[in-house]
């Protein structure tokens, strides 16, 4: 199967104090670094020897950003694109230097520098960086980097040559940040949430398919994205050594089932139980019960006698964005009671109506800590005066930048979320029965503190409180798409995951038109359809073993293709012609008759764009 191009994190050890032996700290933000590197024979610096720092700049807006940056702190403004970089080693005594490129948008990988040199194009865009260190200073110690990119934000931190960035698929450089840490330790993973990622690639990350909540689903491949709930794990370390994995998105822990590594509720079992061991630049993810290793083949998550070398990026337990607000196995949700709109409305739970007033907005203000807004009202949700009371009220106001109106977010052991008022200590909380207020108590850790998250799409949060069908909701989200995609062709096909639909645009970028609109069947959550931009390719009237599809249309090589539904062998009596469900091996199914009208119309090279 084609692999999605990824970009992804490390986790690395802090840095020692300069002029110290090399001892390690962890930093407190979920946007700092902890870093783990293998253990290796390879050389060490003389223990008397001060550690080795690399400082380094970005040129943008026509200067150098001054001062010269080090060990890990940001070098460049955002909003501003990087057109040069420069790097050089200061301290130790061991022989070697860091080398470094960048990727231009017009001119690819440029030479190596090094030694402070200048590397960059003056006046193009840079997507991507690498760097890595030579000499007997690259046999003791390790180069982490990352950078923020337009749109993209900051990225996962890489590694000795890995590309940090891209080379062109996603924005330009902006931003920059380095570190030098010893080779030959490793450091226990804190409790956490972490995005978890193959060391030596940039191709692969773990996450739970469609955000799915039900036990068994296998963990595939993913690309790495900071909005990304299903990309991110809790880590819990036991007594014994070990540590738990946790997805936050469905509460369920990570297992090994007969070789695969599955999502399920914790029981007391050693298959739960994961050992983490230097391994390759990174972590070896080892099963408590079978000894056999996390690695990812054919996409799926499973174990082996040899797995990959895997890294963990902190994070935030949840990402920004839209949610609905739920007690934990009862269907009361949090909402703004009688959907008002005024300041001093107050919050209670309720069934699920499926209304905007039970839809909220999350937005970071620091580490796991959010302000509430309100999706239809827009306003934020805060405790009462900011009072300490037991029992306080919460409700919503007007955005201020009070204490009242920010939420620290922890994720519980039973995959439930726990939201603690910063100005008032105390637990966002219910009784859980219909119309109960919202209030602001003690945290005894009964049901009506605890809260399941559910993440929303904008266009499932513009659907709400009204008739709009998945085609009418599709249709309005790849229009959208439509505007300034590009295509070698005419044509311009968007498929629309979330509601299962296929459309179809002609004309050229900037004035293009709807011109067909269908409902699609697509990949079930154990065998996803892959998303990102494609292009159309190979065409096959017929296929299938114990069945047959008719009018394939390729979109990724001879895997992945545009299709009819099933029908029995060398027949057309309808075998399965389920659409508008996740219930293909990964394709995208269609009637007959559409199929056929892709098959006869759409040339190759046309861009097929894949999203939920």
């Amino acid at each position: 199967m084609l692999l999605r191009k990824r970009v992804f994190g490390v986790i690395i050890l802090a840095v020692a104090l300069a002029c110290a032996i090399p001892s390690f700290a962890w930093a407190a933000s979920s946007d700092s670094l902890t870093v783990a590197t293998a253990s290796s024979s390879a050389l060490r610096a003389d223990a008397k020897a001060a550690a080795p720092q690399v400082r380094y700049a970005v040129f943008q807006n026509g200067k150098w950003a001054v001062p010269w940056k080090s060990q890990g702190k940001t070098s460049g403004k955002a909003g501003s694109m990087v057109q040069f970089v420069k790097a050089q080693v200061v301290q130790g005594n061991l022989s070697g230097s860091v080398s470094y490129r960048t990727y231009s948008k017009y001119k690819g990988w440029l030479a190596w520098g090094s030694n402070g040199k200048a590397v960059g194009i003056k006046g193009w865009q840079m997507r991507g960086v690498q760097a890595k260190l030579t000499g007997k200073l690259g046999k003791a110690y390790d180069i982490v980097y990352r950078v923020c990119l337009e749109d993209d934000g900051w990225q996962p931190w890489v590694v000795n040559g890995v590309t940090a960035g891209s080379t062109g698929s996603l924005g330009r450089v902006e931003q920059l940040q380095m570190k030098i840490v010893r080779k030959g330790s490793t450091v226990k993973v804190r409790d956490g949430a972490y995005f978890i990622s193959a060391a030596r690639s940039t191709d692969f990350t773990l996450l739970v398919p469609k955000s799915s909540q039900k036990k068994n689903v296998q963990l595939v491949q993913a690309s790495f994205g900071q909005r990304s709930f299903s990309e991110r794990f809790y880590v819990r370390n036991t007594k014994y050594g070990t540590v738990l994995l946790q997805s936050c998105v469905s509460g369920l822990y990570l297992c090994e089932v007969d070789g695969k590594v599955v999502q399920r509720p914790r029981v007391a079992s050693r298959a739960y139980h994961w050992r983490l061991s230097g391994f390759n630049g990174g972590y070896a993810i080892t099963n408590g019960d079978t000894g056999r290793r996390l690695k990812l083949e054919n996409r799926r998550a499973v174990t082996s006698d040899r797995g990959n070398s895997w890294v963990f990026t902190s994070a935030d337990v949840v990402p920004e964005g839209l949610f609905t607000l739920s007690h934990v196995g009862l269907d009361r949700y949090l909402a703004v009671a009688g959907e008002e709109l005024g300041n001093g409305a107050k919050l209670w739970v309720q069934g699920k109506d499926g209304v905007k007033a039970e839809v909220f907005r999350f937005s970071r203000v620091a580490s796991s800590t959010y302000c509430i807004t309100g999706y239809e009202s827009g306003k934020r949700v805060e405790v009462k005066n900011g009072s300490v009371a037991e029992n306080a009220l919460v409700w919503q106001n007007a955005a201020s930048s009070s204490s009242r109106q920010k939420w620290k977010v922890s994720f519980e052991p039973n995959g439930s979320f726990a939201l603690t008022n910063v100005a008032s200590g105390k637990v966002l909380t219910t009784s859980g029965g219909d119309g109960s207020y919202a209030k602001s108590c003690t945290d005894e850790g009964f049901a009506g503190q605890r809260w399941k998250f559910t993440y929303l799409s904008s266009s499932q949060a513009k659907a709400l409180d009204s008739n709009a069908s998945p085609e009418s909701i599709a249709e309005q989200r790849a229009s959208g798409f439509a505007k300034s995609a590009t295509s070698m062709t005419n044509y311009f096909i968007t498929v629309d995951l979330t509601n299962h639909w296929v459309c179809i645009f002609k004309g050229p970028k900037g004035g293009r038109y709807l011109l067909k609109s269908w409902p699609a069947s697509t990949g079930r959550p154990d065998s996803p359809t892959p998303t990102g931009e494609y292009t159309t390719g190979y065409k096959q009237y017929e296929f299938g073993t114990g069945y047959s599809c008719y009018y394939a249309t390729a979109f990724i090589g001879y895997v992945y293709l545009f299709h009819s539904v099933k029908y029995y062998k060398d027949t057309f009596t309808v075998m399965d012609g389920r659409l508008g469900q996740p219930v293909s091996d990964g394709c995208v199914r269609l009637a007959i008759g559409n199929a056929k009208w892709i098959y006869n119309n759409i040339p190759s090279g046309t861009k097929v764009k894949i999203y939920y």
